[in-house]
């Protein structure tokens, strides 16, 4: 197991990616790193906090030039972790970086980082929370607007602030209940259980309210799924390759083409969407279009979004059925060659007609399906986070029981604390190392 308790050490690592780049970026953080500072850059001037500065950087091996960089220095405890930090912008390509760590690691007053162990130091001093640093790390991967977006208001602490006012909520109505137990029936009367029975029933709903989050949140991170469906040689894969920009799917002017389902991902009005390009046939005596065919059934029931594409009503009508309870576009192909009706939606991948509306009605069914399928998308929301909530929640309608069941108020505070403290989780794991090391873990070297 990971151990990130050795906060007072000075740490070092490469903030920029291995590769060829014009820039890397060295990162240090620790306590008192005026004095490192000066050792590397021969200065004894106090370096001006937040300013970046052109500097030699020296090897304190044999003194030698390593580089010419720009370097910052951030004091603590203004700064990101809390503890002094320099940054080094060094000239890229690896080299350079790898042999300033490797200098800075060869003495006693400096190791190499540990995955994560810069945002861990920033939660250890209150700069971040949990739920900052996950996004923190999460903002990385994004692939959409929609994600970037989200992930950027859970660092700027919307999310948190919600789970705080609900554990406020909590936490008040646990000091209502123990203040009762200070005194005798006869000196105060007791709160009557309705009031208490309301009052979790609202803080139930507001942390289902949360919960209900994480299937829009499942759907940012892995995108909506959109299939196009339709017979064979009717432009599937020609709209599938138009839509992506590049020639992912094989095109030809032959049936059955496209014997495996293709899939790929692409970003259409903020959102992203895995698009996925089937076989064509529906019914087949060959083994390997069989196979392609049943994969096709199975994305049926896995999408979200259908794009059913013919070149007339015959070519529609044999998939009618299967998609009856999905969200479809019915797409007519080949406008250059047949003769359509203007209301409706045709295309032309030869003569680029018909795709922008295409995309359009993509991203007007994709608001749909969130409307359509009441799915909160108000917060980012991550399986750790609804885990905790899930379990809050079943205690607090357990609560609701005993509460029916005439519980006193001793046990009813004693469940209250265990709540308070389960929920205490979503936020501020600190007392669990398990959790605080699956998180941490997981964080890239230079985080």
């Amino acid at each position: 197991m990971t151990n990130y308790l050795d906060i007072e050490d000075n740490i070092v690592a490469l903030a920029t990616a291995n590769g060829v780049g014009s820039i890397d970026v060295i990162r240090i953080s620790g306590n008192n790193l005026i004095d490192l500072y000066a050792k590397i850059t021969k200065d004894n001037q106090i370096p001006t906090p937040n300013m970046i500065t052109k500097k030699k950087i020296y090897s304190f091996i044999d003194n030698s030039i390593i580089d010419t960089c720009m370097i910052s220095f951030f004091q603590s405890p203004l700064s990101f972790t809390g503890q002094d930090i320099i940054e080094i912008n060094c000239h890229g390509g690896g080299y350079i970086a790898h042999r300033i760590i490797e200098f800075l690691c060869s003495s006693n007053e400096i190791r190499q980082a540990l995955p994560g162990e810069f945002l861990f130091r920033a939660y250890t001093n209150k700069k971040v929370d949990i739920i900052q640093a996950e996004s923190i790390n999460e903002m990385i991967t994004s692939e959409s607007i929609t994600h970037n977006n989200k992930t950027l208001e859970n660092i700027d602490g919307k999310l948190s602030e919600e789970i705080k006012n609900i554990k406020k909520n909590l936490t008040n109505l646990l000091l209502v209940v123990e203040h009762e137990l200070d005194f005798d029936e006869s000196e105060i009367l007791h709160i009557q259980d309705e009031k208490i029975a309301k009052k979790i029933k609202e803080i139930i709903k507001k942390i289902e309210s949360i919960a209900k989050c994480y299937f829009f949140s499942k759907t940012v991170r892995s995108g909506l799924r959109v299939l196009i469906l339709g017979k064979p040689n009717v432009g599937k894969s020609s709209i599938f390759n138009a839509l992506l920009g590049i020639n992912r799917s094989i095109v030809a002017n032959m049936p059955g083409t496209t014997r495996d389902v293709i899939e790929s991902t692409l970003e259409i009005d903020g959102h992203k969407v895995v698009l996925i390009d089937s076989a064509g046939s529906w019914e087949s005596v060959d083994k390997i279009e069989s196979m392609g065919i049943e994969k096709t059934k199975n994305e049926i029931k896995n999408s979200n979004i259908v794009v059913l594409v013919g070149e007339n009503k015959k070519d529609i009508t044999p998939f009618k059925n299967a998609i009856k309870d999905k969200e479809v576009i019915t797409v007519y192909s080949k406008s250059d060659i047949n003769d359509y009706s203007q209301e409706k939606l045709s295309i032309s991948i030869k003569n680029n007609i018909g795709l922008s509306r295409l995309s359009t009605e993509i991203s007007t069914k994709i608001k749909g399906y969130y409307l359509n399928n009441k799915i909160n998308n108000e917060f980012l929301i991550n399986s750790r986070q609804h885990g905790v909530l899930e379990t809050c929640n079943k205690k607090m309608k357990s609560l609701l029981n005993e509460i029916k069941n005439g519980v006193n108020r001793d046990i009813l505070a004693d469940l209250l604390h265990d709540i308070l403290d389960e929920y205490n989780n979503v936020i501020n794991p600190i007392d669990r190392e398990d959790v605080i090391n699956q998180i941490f873990t997981g964080f890239c070297i230079g985080k």
